[in-house]
């Protein structure tokens, strides 16, 4: 409530009062409280999701670092395994060649010793085999060997 003098003349003549209906503007102050209340449940709840999706996430990402340190584990010692089976293929190669040269030259002494002429062929023969299938490497070594059932005959 407002109250002013009216004054006429240098004198107070009368009062007047006026009322001010406010009650508008306390209901939008309630209902902007309710508003910020209700926004900031809204906030809290999405962030207490954002904060759970982005738990599982960071879960998923150090499941996914483990996995790819694994793998990557894996590889290396794959990746060393066919470095020793490449080295044993190499060695084994290299001692087949030793030793079927080792055969050679015993075939080689033994043809030397021998007066039978026709021995002697069968055994020069056997010392020069066509193909020269343990001079060479690895690969062409599977592919080109005599098979064992004809070495036999």
């Amino acid at each position: 409530m407002f109250v002013s003098p009216v004054v006429e003349d240098g004198r107070v003549v009368q009062h007047f009062a006026s009322f001010l209906d406010f009650s508008h503007r306390v209901v939008q102050e309630r209902e902007l409280r309710e508003s910020k209340e209700t926004l900031d449940w809204r906030v809290a709840t999405r962030t207490r999701r954002l904060q759970e999706v982005n738990a599982r996430l960071q879960e998923e990402v150090e499941r996914r670092q483990r996995t790819e340190a694994t793998l990557r584990d894996a590889l290396a010692q794959g990746q060393e395994d066919i470095r020793y089976r490449d080295f044993l293929i190499r060695e084994v190669n290299y001692r087949t060649k030793n030793a079927l040269q080792l055969a050679v030259s015993l075939l080689s002494v033994q043809a030397r010793q021998i007066d039978d002429p026709a021995c002697r062929s069968t055994l020069e023969s056997t010392m020069t085999c066509p193909c020269d299938w343990w001079t060479r490497g690895p690969t062409s070594l599977a592919s080109s060997a005599p098979r064992p059932d004809r070495l036999m005959a």
